[in-house]
C-alpha cells in the first residue's frame, strides 16, 4: 500500500468500525456477527507491511475489544 493511500484506507477502516460499534450499542449486532466482521478487517490488515501492522494493531485492538464487549452485552436476539 502506498504512503498516499494508507491514511485514506485507515480512515475507511475506522469509519466502518465505528459504524459497527454504533450498531452493537443499539443491540443490532450479535457477538458472532461482530467476530466475523472484525475477523474480516483483521484479514485485510494482515496484508500490511509488518511495521505498519504493529502500529495499526496497537490502535485498533482496543476498539476491537470494545465492539466485542458491547455486542455481547447488548445483543437481543429476535423473538
Amino acid at each position: 500500500m502506498s504512503d498516499h493511500s494508507f491514511p485514506l484506507a485507515m480512515a475507511a477502516i475506522h469509519m466502518s468500525l465505528h459504524s459497527l460499534r454504533i450498531l452493537a450499542q443499539r443491540g443490532l449486532v450479535s457477538p458472532e456477527d461482530a467476530d466475523e466482521s472484525l475477523d474480516g478487517v483483521f484479514e485485510t490488515l494482515e496484508n500490511l507491511e509488518p511495521e505498519r501492522l504493529v502500529v495499526v494493531q496497537r490502535h485498533l485492538d482496543p476498539l476491537f475489544a470494545e465492539i466485542k464487549q458491547i455486542a455481547s452485552a447488548k445483543w437481543k436476539p429476535a423473538e
